[in-house]
């Protein structure tokens, strides 16, 4: 043979290599959020356990049999569960213990048939089959979360486990070929020096990946806390203004302007006297998701503050954005709600108002909105009211 690698160095940096992934993603766990912190503890001790599979096996002969045999293939499952476990936790998914549990205790029960020293090829189709499986379940994952995020990191880890599982489905099939002679556990056989590398090259290639998933995912998580609201899941005031500017920018260069909607709850604040702010933040709720089905699917809604609420309407007449004003408003009255066992019938006041063009001003539409919106507030309450048309343009702001 040209090249050999010494499979007993391999497992050595296998060894050393997994150590340092355990022990780093163990360290920086602490300076991420809880879900992203749980997830690399997980990742931590699988690669850890993978230290201990390797020591194992590289005592073959050194350790009793059910030591470097059963223990050292049954740990090296576990390994690959928890990773899988790992990248379920980073992207807020259940912990599946019963699957876990059940994959641990086939492979307890399938590697203590194999202690005879003529096993050596079945006991490798059975690891290769519990690889493959545990790649599968780990990929699928990786796919299912992928279509929620960013897909470039995604895709680097899916193809880094793919290849590991096209590695050991060639070992599987190379073992179970009936020519395929009994191996010593570190015979430098080409398939046996390419699964060995192939565990040391992902060990680390894996690794790199979930931490910059990781990072991925905490990116994201701030994102969401710097545009949406906490108690509604709605965009917040600021995300609002600047989608809301985007928009009369677009509508000033195209002509065809938005409108908006300022509407709050009406004796609001009666609510959280009556029934503690518990009830009234679940009320709030309730009603953005009234007001959500009514709107349409182009329109932008944010929380301005408090019980008040913005709805940008892209591209509508004011005829129109009435009409969405008043489905609106007749999708709260009409959505029976109890609290406490008590009936609560709410409504709402809107104030409306259209852009002009030319009048690029955020500020002046949000007051000719807040304008109207007192007038509805003044004039008995549950019911929109339209501010008149601004003239001339205002400076944009």
């Amino acid at each position: 043979m040209p090249f050999a690698l010494d499979l007993g160095t391999v497992h050595t940096l296998i060894i050393a290599a997994s150590l340092v992934v355990s022990i780093g993603a163990l360290a920086a766990a602490r300076s991420y959020p809880s879900h992203v912190r749980f997830g690399l503890h997980l990742w931590g001790i699988s690669a850890a356990l993978q230290a201990l599979t390797y020591l194992l096996l590289t005592l073959r002969g050194m350790v009793p049999d059910g030591l470097s045999i059963v223990v050292a293939n049954t740990v090296s499952t576990l390994s690959g569960a928890l990773a899988y476990a790992a990248i379920r936790a980073l992207h807020q998914r259940r912990i599946p213990k019963d699957q876990i549990t059940a994959l641990v205790i086939a492979a307890l029960g399938a590697y203590s048939l194999t202690m005879g020293a003529d096993m050596i090829s079945r006991r490798i189709i059975i690891v290769s089959v519990f690889k493959l499986i545990i790649y599968g379940l780990v990929i699928h994952e990786l796919l299912r979360a992928a279509r929620e995020r960013d897909r470039r990191i995604h895709d680097l880890t899916i193809g880094t486990y793919a290849i590991a599982a096209l590695v050991f489905l060639v070992r599987l099939i190379d073992a179970a070929r009936p020519s395929t002679p009994e191996w010593e556990p570190l015979t430098p056989d080409v398939v046996q020096q390419l699964t060995f590398l192939t565990v040391f090259l992902t060990t680390f290639a894996a690794s790199m990946l979930y931490v910059l998933m990781a990072g991925q995912e905490v990116n994201s998580q701030l994102y969401r806390l710097a545009t949406f609201d906490g108690l509604t899941g709605i965009y917040n005031r600021r995300a609002f203004e600047q989608l809301a500017r985007k928009e009369l920018s677009r509508g000033n260069r195209s002509g065809a302007l938005p409108a908006l909607i300022i509407f709050d709850i009406d004796d609001f604040k009666g609510i959280n006297d009556r029934l503690g702010h518990v009830t009234g933040d679940q009320v709030l709720r309730e009603v953005i998701d009234s007001i959500q089905s009514a709107l349409r699917q182009q329109d932008i809604l944010g929380r301005w503050g408090g019980d008040e609420f913005c709805a940008l309407l892209p591209e509508t007449s004011l005829e129109t954005a009435r009409a969405v004003a008043e489905r609106l408003r007749e999708r709260v009255v009409q959505t029976p709600r109890e609290h406490h066992g008590q009936r609560l019938q709410l409504t709402v006041s809107a104030g409306l108002a259209a852009a002009v063009r030319h009048d690029g001003s955020f500020t002046a539409l949000v007051g000719r909105a807040g304008q109207a919106l007192h007038e509805a507030k003044r004039s008995g309450r549950n019911r929109t009211c339209v501010a008149p048309q601004a003239e001339p343009p205002l400076k944009p702001d």
